[in-house]
């Protein structure tokens, strides 16, 4: 094989590998921002009922009234 087949050879592999790589880069950091993204609203969800139940619960009300 001439030098520059062998080059041109590479550099086409090279890249195809590169791409190959990005990809599943993209792949990983997609499936981690969801898995993320479903702890960050399932805690925000628990402190946020937890805070209002605790604010709820400190309200100058006398025992066993409803507060709506």
């Amino acid at each position: 094989m001439k030098l520059r087949t062998v080059i041109s050879l590479s550099l086409v592999s090279l890249i195809a590998v590169v791409l190959i790589q990005l990809g599943g880069m993209l792949y990983a950091f997609h499936a981690q921002m969801q898995e993320a993204e479903k702890s960050l609203n399932k805690c925000f969800w628990m402190s946020f009922t937890e805070t209002v139940d605790n604010l709820v619960n400190n309200l100058p009300y006398p025992d066993n009234s409803i507060a709506i």
